[in-house]
C-alpha cells in the first residue's frame, strides 16, 4: 500500500467472516499466497485458495526460505494437501521470501 497498490490482507481485514474473506478475494486483482507449514491443510486457507482458483485470479506463491523460521517443505506440504491443492503446487513456481537479515546468524 505504501507503493500505491491497494492490498487486502486477510489477517488485517475488518471483516474476517467467510463472506468477508470471499469478498476480499473477489475484489483482488491477484492473490499472493504465502506458503507456510500446514497452510494448505487449513479449512479457511483452502476456502480462499479455491475461491481464487474458481475466479481464475492469478496466484503468486511465496515460500519461507529461511531455516531459522521453518523453511517451507514442498514435499511434506504436497503429500498432506488435498489433490486440487497438490495441483496448485505442481503447476506453479514459487518465489522465496527473504527476510531482512537473511543469512545473518540467529
Amino acid at each position: 500500500e505504501r507503493m500505491g497498490f491497494k492490498a487486502w490482507y486477510d489477517n488485517r481485514a475488518s471483516d474476517l467472516t467467510k463472506d468477508g474473506m470471499l469478498k476480499g478475494i473477489e475484489q483482488a486483482a491477484a492473490v499472493v499466497l504465502s506458503l507456510s507449514m500446514g497452510g494448505l491443510e487449513r479449512p479457511y486457507c483452502q476456502l480462499e485458495i479455491r475461491h481464487a482458483l474458481a475466479l481464475k485470479k492469478p496466484i503468486v506463491l511465496l515460500h519461507e526460505s529461511d531455516v531459522r523460521y521453518g523453511s517451507f517443505d514442498f514435499r511434506a506440504a504436497h503429500d498432506k494437501a488435498p489433490p486440487d491443492l497438490q495441483e496448485l503446487l505442481d503447476n506453479n513456481e514459487s518465489l522465496p521470501f527473504r527476510r531482512r537479515g537473511y543469512g545473518e546468524p540467529a
